[in-house]
């Protein structure tokens, strides 16, 4: 078992070589496991990133994390082919989970009340928003807390690849899990960072104003989105509360470019009604935060 003893994120030795340095590796941290334990993964499948929990059922404890990312600016069959080499050679991946739940965190989403929803009123929504002229395969879950379905494609998310591997996993958008675990009270923005993307997740007295994604290179690009989604939204980057998940340090260039603007910031640590596997608590939660709520909610 591997504990990492630095408060930044660290790149690990490979245990496994990869093909063409398109999937790195920056955290592999396994709790041991007997063979006989009830262990459910939970995946979350990214354009960027590859991002995994396993949880002992039976005693409600986070196992394992891992965390690997893509290199920019690769293919999709790139993408297919690293992951199923990895799928495939990772030993990690070798042993019995009683479940498997696969968590697309694909960019185009659409949330459309449940009172309108159909198949083609969300394929006309993801077609118009996006700007599909040949629109992929449309998939839809239910956000109970929303009265509402999100829509979306998994385009670039390797999530058929990872369905080929585990035919019978559970599917999810991540969006979805993250809605049903939010706390529906007063104002607020989440915001999950995740490799060259921000989600945001922004309530105002306890309602759902927008849910929304958005690509950045820069700390300025994310401070921007930032700002200008508690400005449509009606929050006070003053008074309001931004609460932050994801691979982000207070030292880091992006944490003092988003303090420059927001008095009131704090990280998503919250990993109730879980406990963590030894090997996991020198790791900073709101790295792996974001998983746990989506675990909850499975």
């Amino acid at each position: 078992m591997y504990a990492c003893s630095c408060h930044k994120v660290c790149k690990i030795i490979l245990f496994c070589q990869l093909k063409n340095d398109i999937l790195e590796k920056l955290f592999h941290i396994e709790g041991p496991n007997n063979g006989n334990a009830d262990i459910s993964l939970v995946a979350e499948l990214s354009p960027g990133q590859v991002s995994i929990v396993a949880v002992d059922n039976e005693k409600k404890i986070i196992h394992s994390w891992l965390y690997y990312t893509y290199a920019k600016n690769i293919s999709q069959q790139e993408r297919n082919l690293e992951l199923d080499f990895f799928l495939e050679n990772e030993a990690f991946f070798q042993q019995p989970f009683s479940s498997i739940h696969a968590c697309c965190n694909s960019r185009e989403t659409v949330l459309i009340p449940q009172e309108f929803y159909s198949g083609p009123v969300a394929m006309q929504a993801i077609t118009l928003q996006y700007g599909y002229t040949n629109p992929p395969s449309i998939h839809s879950n239910s956000v109970k807390s929303e009265d509402a379905y999100i829509a979306y494609t998994w385009e670039n998310t390797a999530l058929d690849t990872w369905l080929q591997k585990f035919p019978l996993s559970i599917r999810h958008h991540s969006s979805a899990l993250l809605l049903q675990a939010s706390i529906h009270e007063g104002d607020y923005m989440q915001c999950y960072i995740s490799a060259r993307w921000l989600k945001v997740i922004a309530f105002k007295d306890g309602v759902l104003q927008l849910l929304q994604n958005f690509p950045f290179e820069t700390p300025a690009d994310a401070a921007y989105h930032l700002l200008n989604t508690f400005a449509q939204t009606g929050l006070d980057p003053k008074e309001n509360s931004l609460v932050i998940f994801g691979l982000i340090d207070e030292d880091s260039s992006l944490y003092v470019e988003i303090y420059k603007y927001f008095v009131h910031i704090r990280f998503q640590e919250n990993v109730e009604p879980f406990t963590l596997d030894e090997g996991l608590k020198e790791i900073p939660l709101r790295y792996y935060s974001a998983l746990i709520q989506m675990a909850k909610c499975v």
